[in-house]
């Protein structure tokens, strides 16, 4: 399929964003797509992919008897396919929603596991820019949930080298409020882009998705969500009593250094009314309040 044909995963974080008009003009030929040739974090996560994946596979066997899992590699087409052996296999997905639109999917590629057969895709991210896999997922969803929806699956792994460090895999699972949420915006481009009328741009410049909070918490990260408690009033009371104990337990460790500084080399107890410090024969200083004792 042509790429002006259907909506692809790496087009889903501009429909998120709300840059229609840069796709739309993208998609029509009015303007060049971005040309990543010569763009060097875009060609060393091209040029290792193959590696990251078998990478990601080994790792999967690794101590099994036998290799329980495989990956068909995907070669990446944003170069006209010129870097692809020609007998090499392209996975693709495409899915049309009720509207008409057409999306397509063309991950890094496919994972399958021999004894279930079950298939999964299989996306490998480099970079140096993110600090954790976490933060990565969350740059990449749109791209994420983009290739569920069109696969039909409800996971994905993703394989992220953070750095030069060995790759950290998570399996992120399909959330039908984020892909609802999603399709909704593609249908919106879609029905501009069918009746060749160039959306209004953009009324504020911004590269992050616009995604509720909610929707962006629905999606599990190897099994677990996280929840926004700010409307959670009891948990929320809990917070300022949280941070005051914590600045108090700093506080209460300067305290005790200063308290075992004041021994002299031949004393071993202080005492007062209210509170008695005592050293071991290890050194150690116990400190003894009227009511309460602790080490």
């Amino acid at each position: 399929m042509d790429r002006a044909d259907y909506i692809g995963s790496t087009d889903a974080r501009t429909i998120l964003t709300g840059n229609w008009d840069v796709l739309y003009a993208e998609k029509k030929g009015l303007r060049p797509r971005p040309d990543f040739t010569d763009n060097f974090p875009v060609q060393l996560g091209i040029l290792t992919e193959p590696f990251h994946c078998n990478w990601v596979v080994k790792r999967l066997n690794e101590g099994a008897e036998e290799p329980t899992w495989e990956y068909s590699f995907n070669y990446n087409i944003m170069d006209e396919d010129k870097h692809r052996p020609p007998e090499t296999d392209q996975h693709f997905a495409s899915v049309t929603l009720p509207g008409g639109a057409v999306l397509g999917s063309h991950p890094d590629g496919l994972l399958r596991h021999r004894g279930s057969g079950a298939v999964y895709v299989l996306e490998a991210k480099h970079t140096g820019r993110f600090s954790s896999p976490n933060d990565l997922a969350d740059f990449y969803m749109p791209q994420i949930q983009h290739h569920l929806l069109c696969w039909g699956h409800e996971t994905l792994m993703l394989s992220a080298i953070i750095g030069n460090l060995e790759p950290e895999r998570i399996w992120i699972g399909a959330s039908k409020e984020w892909q609802d949420h999603y399709a909704g915006k593609c249908q919106a481009f879609w029905d501009f882009y069918t009746a060749g009328k160039m959306p209004p741009p953009s009324l504020y410049e911004s590269n992050r998705p616009i995604v509720p909070t909610k929707i962006a918490d629905s999606v599990p990260f190897n099994g677990f969500k996280r929840r926004d408690i700010s409307s959670d009033n009891y948990l929320q009371s809990l917070v300022p009593e949280y941070v005051a104990a914590v600045k108090a337990g700093k506080r209460l460790v300067e305290i005790k250094s200063e308290m075992k500084k004041a021994f002299a080399d031949d004393e071993n107890e202080l005492y007062s009314a209210s509170l008695t410090l005592k050293k071991d024969k290890r050194g150690a200083m116990r400190i003894k309040v009227t009511g309460a004792e602790e080490e």
